[in-house]
């Protein structure tokens, strides 16, 4: 497999409080499961040593908020992690909300190898965070952020929204604009998705901004940023030349990663599989030692997910890649697709490959659908 980097997911289910708009697999107030799941979890890696790599380039421990972990439970965590994987890894990142940071967290963080954070701060006001449900403050992000810088660890990512309720343009741009003085290597603008079933999907759809309004919003990002040097690489991602995310780009060329955790989801041997979501279960089925994945599935159409996955990068789709990966033949089932798709200006061709267009990124879920 092209690269043949793998990475390694660890869910942490837990939150201080559940945000409104969040349909991610969090819980707030199961603190009195945190000891228990985390020992669980370990366990769980430790009867899967065998089916597993002995060996990951890149650990993303996300969720929820893992830093709603103790200091303790965090740096038991971490401890546990670099003696079943003492090898060191290229890129290891710990998911963080403002106000779950400590100083002890950050030494231990740094002390077992962690060597970036991703910080969500979703918005600049504290008006629209606080419409949202954020736990935190503007002021609250930025002493977090002192504290990481502090702690000697600069590889940083946040994590801010567009199109949220009652968000203006000049909302957007001033979120940016306030994130670019900050100097951070890494910045992920997600479009709200509003999930059935959330308390957001009750908000009445004009509080939101029309679908225009968001596509100046996702445009801004594209300009703002990359007049500071932080460059789109994938739909939502910014960065700094080799601030990319490593981890993300071994989802986004359908490379190899083990998974655990309640409703972690994995992809290992042409299978992809998802453990129990509910995390009293899940840590029942670990100690009963009876947990099997609760859903489980034999990739058949590998190339065209492998397409759409790649369709989310600006480079794109390269032929030499591709060819490594699945062989020669791999193009011709799609050759009708690319040729519709670049006539009608959605997608861009070069000798090493094609890519979408900006406007193709404005239409990126009707492009990818025909590849599947």
């Amino acid at each position: 497999m092209i690269n043949a980097m793998k990475g390694l997911y660890l869910h942490i289910p837990f939150c201080k409080s559940k945000c409104p708009y969040c349909d991610f697999n969090s819980y707030a107030g199961k603190e009195e499961l945190m000891q228990e799941y985390v020992s669980a979890m370990m366990m769980h890696i430790r009867q899967s040593k065998e089916h597993i790599p002995d060996k990951f380039d890149t650990i993303f421990i996300g969720g929820g908020t893992p830093t709603a972990l103790s200091d303790s439970l965090l740096c038991e965590l971490l401890k546990n992690l670099r003696e079943m994987f003492p090898n060191a890894v290229s890129e290891f990142t710990v998911e963080a909300n403002p106000k779950t940071l400590t100083k002890e967290k950050l030494k231990v963080m740094k002390e077992y190898g962690v060597n970036r954070i991703s910080l969500g701060l979703q918005a600049w006001q504290d008006s629209l965070l606080q419409r949202i449900g954020r736990s935190h403050s503007r002021t609250d992000f930025l002493d977090s952020l002192e504290l990481i810088y502090s702690s000697d660890i600069s590889n940083i990512n946040a994590d801010v929204m567009y199109g949220l309720p009652e968000q203006t343009f000049e909302d957007w741009s001033e979120t940016l604009e306030g994130l670019t003085a900050l100097n951070l290597p890494h910045i992920s603008c997600y479009s709200l998705t509003v999930a059935e079933g959330t308390p957001f999907a009750k908000i009445p759809s004009a509080s939101f901004p029309s679908e225009d309004e968001e596509r100046r919003m996702n445009h801004l990002s594209k300009t703002l940023l990359s007049q500071k040097g932080i460059f789109r690489y994938e739909i939502s991602n910014y960065a700094k030349p080799n601030f990319e995310c490593l981890h993300n780009l071994i989802y986004w060329t359908a490379n190899e990663y083990a998974a655990f955790g309640a409703g972690a989801s994995g992809y290992l041997n042409g299978i992809r599989y998802t453990w129990e979501e509910n995390p009293e279960t899940y840590i029942r089925q670990i100690q009963e030692k009876s947990i099997q994945p609760e859903a489980s599935e034999c990739v058949t159409d590998f190339i065209g997910e492998a397409l759409i996955l790649r369709l989310r990068l600006t480079k794109g789709v390269i032929y030499k890649e591709m060819e490594q990966q699945f062989g020669s033949n791999w193009i011709i089932p799609y050759e009708s697709v690319i040729k519709k798709h670049t006539e009608n200006g959605l997608l861009q061709k070069n000798k090493q490959g094609f890519a979408l267009t900006d406007y193709g990124f404005d239409l990126a879920n009707y492009v990818m659908a025909d590849f599947l």
